[in-house]
C-alpha cells in the first residue's frame, strides 16, 4: 500500500497510533521504519516532504483491521 503524498503526513501518524498492531514504512532505498517508533516518525516527517520518497515507499500493517485505520491515507492501487 502506498501513502497519498497529498493527504496531511501529521493525521497520518496520528492515525498509525491508533493502530493495534505493527506499522511499517519502506522506503525506496530499503529503509525499513517501524512508525510506531517516536525516533522513526521523526525520521517519516522529516522525508514527508520529499514526495518522490512518500510515492516510491510502502506501508505494510500486521493487522488486517489496521489497514482500515489507515485506508483514508493510502493510494487505491
Amino acid at each position: 500500500m502506498r501513502i497519498n503524498p497529498k493527504k496531511n503526513g501529521i493525521e497520518f501518524l496520528k492515525a498509525v497510533g491508533e493502530c493495534s498492531g505493527s506499522v511499517y514504512f519502506d522506503t525506496p532505498d530499503g529503509n525499513h521504519l517501524n512508525l510506531k517508533s517516536i525516533l522513526s516518525q521523526y525520521v517519516f516527517s522529516a522525508i514527508s516532504g520529499q514526495e518522490d520518497l512518500i510515492r516510491g515507499g510502502s506501508v505494510l500493517c500486521s493487522s488486517d483491521r489496521d489497514i482500515d485505520i489507515l485506508r483514508p491515507y493510502l493510494l487505491e492501487e
